[in-house]
């Protein structure tokens, strides 16, 4: 499972590549689910958005301490009801230059 990724460009090189203005962003090595990230969605296709990698449960109680879910399967997009119904819904682009898995 990937638990941690880089983005290792310059804010510049993001803008240039996905011709959008320049996000306010310095390269990061070590990307966790508790950092913000620049990430291009479906409802805002002209320019960066910034979001924390995880999706919350509906179930948990306290939302801003609950744990997020960072990794699945995609063989269990469709079977967690947390995931379907944002799998349909909600779609975005992260970038990314490479990604981590512990062992």
């Amino acid at each position: 499972m990937i638990e941690r990724f880089s983005l290792g460009v310059t804010a510049g090189m993001l803008a240039k590549r996905y011709t959008v203005e320049e996000p306010p962003f310095l390269p990061r090595y070590n990307g966790a689910p508790a950092q913000l990230f620049p990430v291009i969605t479906s409802d805002a296709p002209k320019g960066f958005s910034f979001f924390y990698w995880g999706v919350t449960p509906a179930r948990a109680k306290n939302k801003p301490i609950a744990e997020r879910l960072i990794n699945t399967p995609v063989e269990q997009l469709t079977e967690r009801p947390v995931l379907k119904k944002t799998l349909k819904k909600y779609r975005c682009l992260v970038p990314s230059d490479g990604f981590y898995a512990w062992k």
